[in-house]
């Protein structure tokens, strides 16, 4: 080789080669941890971690000049530092930092592998040569890595509840980066003596031990998270039927006490003066404002919305036949109304224009279904995830669940909820078969 290609081969075996692992490393660990709540400084924190990162990895010989002992304690120490920084960058919990360098070390280490086993068979005599495989493992980094965040971690949504709730991913986050540097120590300290066959098969064998581990990590997490958002439904449920039976107990005193004032306030005529008897009738014309859809329940959730309207100078419209309502429970039909009338007001009052301040609400039978259709005006640009938009509230972990328990009640009577915008109109259409 030329004195040039002397120097690049060096400059890329030496001291690129030495900080290749940790830049894989982190950026795998990155698209799991991207959508965290980076701390203050970000950008500075981050530069920082990165400088002393590439520093310690350079303070490594490539591997192979080490003993299977120091290997081990050398990727490991690696990976530890790399939670560190990740910890140092980002606003999370343990289990939650676990969970993400975890799912990041066995991704790159199954792009590595599988990088591995692509050019094998490509001889690497030259430079020339020697940067083509490098310029093919470059790719299949860059593809697994878009691919795995696209498919699969960009649909994991981290939640430090959830992770924290559940141990056991640190136990099989552990496990598997053990596994993981085991096997890579493993196979690389005895591969120079083995045959083709046995080459390529114990690479496949690292690659299938990584992908399982790799969607073995993504199950648990998911599912724990399912289970977590199952639970957080049912309690949301539980509260909105003693809601409902406060609710209902609520406006009945209030009814009769408004019934009460008001012959009350016929004998009072002429004792008072006109100013004083037009206040009092303002005031207890709720009574007279109540809506009756034949429905109680129906009634009682309407009867307290329409209060809160009051307050927020929203107009309230509701045409439903409520008696086609009577094959759902009493609590069903509170929880659906008010978690979508509130969601209607939530929009609505953060309108300046007042005459957008406008929710509507009808109920009918059509072609044998009960047809809910809710409207009101939105100012906020909404963005949909698995057909729900997705919650414009800060705390994302304990808001957003209004909409998945509308869809949960519709679901349990066998109907479908749908979301659909128009120009700057929200539209909830609930259809649901009509039981007799």
């Amino acid at each position: 080789m030329t004195p040039f290609e002397n120097f690049i081969y060096f400059f890329m075996s030496q001291i690129v080669y030495r900080g290749k692992f940790m830049l894989e490393l982190i950026i795998a660990c990155g698209l799991f941890a991207f959508c965290l709540p980076k701390r203050k400084k970000f950008a500075l924190r981050l530069v920082g971690t990165l400088l002393v990162l590439f520093g310690l990895s350079t303070c490594w010989s490539p591997m192979r000049e080490y003993p299977f002992v120091l290997n081990f304690l050398k990727y490991f120490s690696l990976f530890v530092f790399v939670l560190l920084g990740i910890g140092f960058c980002f606003r999370t919990s343990i289990w939650t930092l676990l969970f993400c360098g975890t799912g990041g070390y066995v991704l790159q280490h199954l792009s590595y592998r599988v990088g591995m086993l692509a050019v094998y068979a490509i001889p690497s005599e030259n430079v020339k040569t020697w940067l083509l495989c490098e310029a093919l493992n470059l790719l299949i980094y860059i593809g697994l890595y878009l691919a795995a965040y696209f498919i699969f971690i960009r649909k994991t949504k981290m939640n430090d509840e959830i992770c924290s709730k559940n141990k056991n991913i640190i136990l099989v986050s552990l496990a598997a980066v053990i596994c993981v540097i085991v096997l890579s120590i493993g196979f690389d300290s005895y591969s120079s003596g083995l045959s083709t066959v046995i080459y390529i098969i114990c690479l496949l064998y690292i690659i299938v031990a990584c992908l399982l581990l790799f969607f073995m990590l993504l199950s648990i997490f998911n599912n724990n998270r399912l289970r977590n958002e199952a639970e957080t439904l049912e309690r949301m449920m539980r509260i909105k039927e003693e809601q409902y039976i406060v609710s209902q107990n609520t406006i009945d005193i209030i009814n009769v006490k408004c019934h009460d004032m008001k012959h009350q306030l016929s004998m009072l005529k002429g004792k008072l003066n006109t100013d004083d008897i037009s206040e009092l009738e303002r005031t207890i014309s709720i009574y007279d404002m109540a809506v009756k859809t034949g429905n109680q329940a129906l009634d009682v959730v309407i009867a307290e919305k329409s209060l809160i309207c009051q307050q927020y100078n929203i107009k309230f419209s509701c045409m439903a036949d409520g008696e086609k309502l009577g094959f759902i429970s009493d609590s069903d039909i509170y929880a659906l109304f008010a978690n979508a009338i509130d969601n209607a007001i939530t929009a609505t009052s953060k309108l300046d224009d007042e005459g957008k301040r406008v929710i509507t609400i009808t109920v009918k039978n059509s072609l044998g279904l009960v047809a809910i259709h809710i409207d009101n005006y939105f100012a906020d640009k909404l963005q949909f995830d698995d057909g729900l938009p997705v919650t414009t509230k800060a705390d994302k972990n304990y808001h957003g669940y209004g909409l998945k328990s509308i869809k949960m009640t519709v679901e349990k009577y066998g109907g479908f909820m749908a979301v659909n915008t128009e120009d700057d109109i929200f539209k909830l259409n609930i259809s649901i078969p009509f039981v007799k």
